[in-house]
């Protein structure tokens, strides 16, 4: 035995939404991220990004490939449907947290673009950005990436 609670305790804990392991785990069992919304639940663009945050933790870049795929097309859904209020800002963010810490370069482009486009909106919401940004502990990215929105 290694000494660790996982192995004394027979239990792991995985502080993530329940539906986020279940599609991890549908995924190393089957191999597609077409989840079977019967054992999973349906998964949101936030799920997803979520989701990707975890293949990097666990090092899958296969299913992060597939998810990155899936997040572009439900992207350009979210960006043509973006309406203007708490819930569409609060998806955006959450969607550019979860890419940032994912240290994806690609996508987070496109995340960035759109949140210049609503920049006026999204600092005179109730949740401004660089306060989103400090209670998500990410005060380590907002200054470069408020570089990046403000050019």
């Amino acid at each position: 035995l290694t000494g660790m609670n996982e192995a004394l305790e027979n239990k792991l804990l995985l502080p993530e939404p329940i539906n986020r392991i279940k599609a991890l785990i549908y995924y190393l069992y089957i191999g597609t991220i077409d989840f079977d919304e019967k054992y999973i639940g349906e998964l949101t663009l936030v799920d997803y990004s979520g989701l990707l945050v975890l293949t990097n933790l666990y090092e899958l870049k296969e299913l992060g490939y597939l998810l990155l795929q899936k997040l572009f097309k439900l992207f350009i859904q979210f960006d043509n449907n973006f309406s203007d209020d708490e819930t569409s800002i609060s998806t955006l963010l959450t969607i550019w947290r979860d890419l940032a810490f994912s240290n994806e370069s690609i996508f987070i482009v496109t995340v960035l673009e759109l949140i210049k486009r609503k920049w006026a909106i999204i600092t005179r919401s109730k949740r401004r950005l660089l306060d989103y940004a400090k209670t998500q502990r990410m005060t380590h990215l907002y200054p470069k990436v408020l570089t990046t929105i403000v050019l």
